[in-house]
């Protein structure tokens, strides 16, 4: 998974959205799309969107999602996508479930 915030200071990065990898598959895609990379940052690239596709294939999931269900999330009191908006502990935008096919987790 790719962090979604990066707090100020010594505090570790904070890992929860899943659909922030996503988003970085579409925009690699855009940027392949218009510049003509070197082949050895294009491999990286692409490697790394293999990367993340394997993880939403995985066991492993997107880290919110204990099982092999691509992109669910089922951690109440996180903000679990780009819409992460949160006021304290009120989570204002939950997600819960499969935020990207608005499906409940299987």
């Amino acid at each position: 998974m790719l962090p979604n915030r990066f707090p100020d200071g010594n505090e570790a990065p904070e890992f929860n959205s899943v659909d922030a990898s996503l988003w970085y598959v579409i925009a690699v895609q855009e940027l392949l799309g218009v510049m003509k990379l070197p082949a050895h940052q294009r491999r990286r690239l692409i490697d790394s969107i293999d990367a993340i596709v394997a993880g939403y294939a995985g066991e492993r999931g997107t880290g919110s999602a204990p099982t092999k269900t691509a992109c669910c999330g089922r951690r109440s009191g996180l903000q679990l996508t780009w819409m992460d908006a949160k006021v304290g502990d009120h989570v204002v935008t939950p997600r819960i479930g499969k935020p990207v096919e608005s499906r409940p987790c299987g």
